[in-house]
């Protein structure tokens, strides 16, 4: 099954009320997607009662600016890591 595969089955579960949280390593672990793709898919997870919950800053924060602050800019960490990681992949196949 594709990654994209798996994710949807989680948001439907998600919205089936089959769990409350979501718990990842890093946030990299759950998207390196785009800043504003990944917003849509927080606010889908909020609106089925989900938390999202990092070993590394613990749960993200949507009531208040500086949760939405943090998770944003450590979305954009995420992407960048990820998009650093493709070149260098790349990079070695060369």
């Amino acid at each position: 099954m594709s990654k994209h595969h798996e994710f949807q089955k989680t948001l439907g579960d998600a919205k089936a009320g089959s769990f409350v949280a979501m718990l990842v390593s890093k946030q990299l672990r759950m998207s390196c997607e785009d800043i504003f793709d990944a917003i849509q898919h927080w606010r889908l997870f909020r609106d089925a009662g989900v938390s999202i919950i990092t070993c590394y800053h613990g749960e993200l924060k949507f009531d208040n600016l500086g949760g939405v602050i943090i998770a944003i800019v450590d979305q954009y960490g995420a992407r960048e890591e990820s998009v650093r990681l493709a070149d260098r992949v790349v990079i070695g196949k060369r």
